[in-house]
């Protein structure tokens, strides 16, 4: 009997669960994600005016390429990327593994987790200096002298707080040393989709015909039918699909996913969603200058003490990277015309915070309508000791950083999840409590799972696109066992 498998997203969540799927037999993989997903652009150059309104990198960040279909309480409510890949793929598709200080939240699947990495080595290209990625990198990514030299400082100072080691990046391109004449970086730089997109692989296998691909079909709901097991989703309030499921799996990301959840559960009102919050800084290399010519991050640069634990992506000079960063760093607009020299020396420092002393909001049912407010809010004097120590340390380095960072709340920097977490049973401050087991399920959904970050056990402060991919593929490994004969 073939069973009918629909996934609902198509970030990396979706992709993992493809993977997984297309190994097995007898199963229909359905695929929507409420776009047009064949329509990408995949050449050209991203500065180019021939992109003006395109689906660019570059283009990702313009305001009217985000979701504003929420009703909000405040200002700077989260409005992710209706653009696949969001910011992500602006900045350069930085990867990570899972981190030793957030084992204990991952309990007894961590080292299921760290063995399904090899089931990516053909999917992703890491680029990668770093140790760390040695078995798993397919090229290294060109780090100047500049930035090396840095990295040789950082880990010659005497502190077990910090550590530091070259960046990993998901590139969907070859490295080469081609320039490109219009923005005079690398060409594999400043394509549309030069940094890794699960969306072009996604394509290429609805063009394959392996997997059935639903074109702008949205999900507003997803009922389950006890009695013979199988799902059956609604495209608005009222209006049900023609096809019915034996398993969905959705990945539609932390947002998406909590509006199905909201619409799906009448005894639902209130979702809470955690973030990284996010602080941009500005800073200057007291190196010798030298010429980078992508808008990769360089190094990643990690600080822990007893009351935070902070990730940096650290981001050398570069022409480009300044037109990319106008929008992050305020101060950039400002001085880029008139202290150029100097901004040869400048850099600047993508600051994660922890979960537990970040921002979170709230969508919530109301008369209606999903608003969204604001949730936790921690208190930014409490964390001022530690990154004041931070950079005193970085300045041993001699990395300056400069007091006009933009501190960036409430999901705007796009890492927000965690809110379906199985380990929320021992999460003080989430009063909510939504839970998932570990195959992602929440109440008493049987065959719906939730792969994305939304029931990551904890969201830990830099790169998630793997961690979600990781976790995703398990819980699919997991969940597709149900339907075999």
């Amino acid at each position: 009997m073939i069973k009918k498998i629909l996934i609902i997203g198509s970030g990396p969540s979706a992709l993992s669960a493809c993977i997984k799927l297309l190994k097995e037999k007898n199963i229909q993989i359905y695929l929507l994600d409420g776009k047009d997903l064949m329509n990408i652009e995949n050449s050209g150059c991203i500065y180019s005016s021939t992109h003006e309104g395109s689906q660019s990198r570059y283009k990702k960040l313009f305001k009217n390429n985000l979701d504003n279909s929420f009703k909000t309480t405040y200002k700077d409510a989260p409005k992710p990327s209706l653009q696949f890949g969001g910011y992500s793929t602006v900045w350069g598709g930085a990867i990570n593994i899972l981190e030793n200080d957030y084992e204990e939240y991952w309990s007894v699947i961590k080292e299921d987790i760290n063995s399904l990495i090899p089931n990516f080595e053909n999917i992703l290209e890491i680029s990668s200096n770093s140790d760390k990625y040695l078995q798993y990198q397919t090229q290294e990514l060109p780090i100047v002298k500049r930035e090396k030299k840095l990295l040789e400082r950082l880990k010659k100072i005497n502190n077990k707080k910090l550590s530091s080691d070259f960046s990993s990046i998901a590139m969907s391109t070859k490295i080469d040393k081609n320039i490109c004449q219009e923005c005079g970086e690398y060409t594999w730089s400043c394509k549309p989709y030069s940094a890794w997109s699960s969306h072009s692989l996604i394509k290429k296998l609805v063009d394959a015909e392996k997997i059935i691909y639903l074109q702008n079909t949205s999900v507003y709901k997803i009922e389950e039918n006890h009695t013979d097991n199988t799902c059956a989703i609604y495209t608005d309030k009222h209006k049900k699909y023609d096809l019915e499921f034996n398993k969905i799996f959705v990945g539609a990301g932390a947002i998406g996913s909590s509006k199905i959840v909201l619409n799906s559960f009448e005894d639902i009102s209130k979702i809470e969603i955690h973030t990284n919050d996010l602080i941009s800084v500005p800073s200057i290399n007291l190196s010798k200058k030298d010429t980078k010519l992508h808008t990769f991050t360089d190094l990643y640069i990690k600080y822990k003490d007893n009351k935070s634990n902070l990730f940096s992506q650290y981001y050398g000079y570069s022409e480009n990277l300044l037109k990319l960063s106008e929008n992050a760093v305020p101060l950039v607009k400002y001085i880029k015309g008139l202290l150029k020299p100097l901004l040869r020396y400048s850099g600047g420092i993508f600051l994660y915070l922890d979960q537990e002393n970040s921002s979170s909001f709230v969508i919530e049912k109301e008369m209606g309508e999903l608003v969204i407010k604001k949730g936790h809010e921690p208190k930014k004097r409490n964390l001022f000791p530690s990154i004041s120590t931070f950079f005193l340390i970085l300045l041993k380095a001699r990395i300056i950083c400069l007091p006009f960072g933009k501190w960036r709340k409430y999901g705007t920097s796009n890492h927000f999840g965690a809110q379906f977490s199985f380990s929320n049973e021992t999460e003080k401050r989430n009063k909510l409590n939504i839970q998932s087991d570990r195959k992602g399920r929440i109440k008493k959904m049987k065959n719906v799972h939730f792969i994305d970050s939304s029931v990551l056990p904890v969201l830990a402060p830099g790169p998630i696109t793997f961690i979600v991919m990781l976790n995703a593929y398990r819980i699919t490994e997991e969940a597709i066992s149900e339907t075999k004969i």
